[in-house]
């Protein structure tokens, strides 16, 4: 399988919210499993901007490879989240956008 090349944009800050999991190397391979559960609420999350999903990567600042992972999608502001999510604040910056 072949992906088109990364594109770079810059972007403010925004809110995301979804579905948070802590991962090691040996268990990021159910991160599918984590998009497979927010799939069912993809639509109807309260103030859900777009259709456009994210995969966060954060607490990565250790010497174990682990890390949490955070499978979401942009809300609004004043956004009424399911209780079973986190949400996080994307900061303005640079990114690197991988289309799969």
């Amino acid at each position: 399988m072949s992906l088109p090349p990364p594109r770079y944009e810059n972007r403010n800050a925004f809110p995301i919210a979804g579905l948070t999991k802590h991962y090691s190397a040996q268990t990021a391979k159910d991160i599918p499993a984590q998009w497979r559960q927010l799939s069912p609420y993809f639509d109807r999350i309260p103030g859900q901007v777009g259709r456009t999903a994210y995969g966060v990567v954060f607490n990565t600042a250790n010497t174990t490879g682990e890390f949490d992972y955070l499978s979401g999608v942009e809300v609004s502001e004043s956004a009424g989240i399911p209780d079973e999510f986190k949400r996080m604040r994307i900061p303005d910056l640079s990114y690197a956008v991988f289309s799969h």
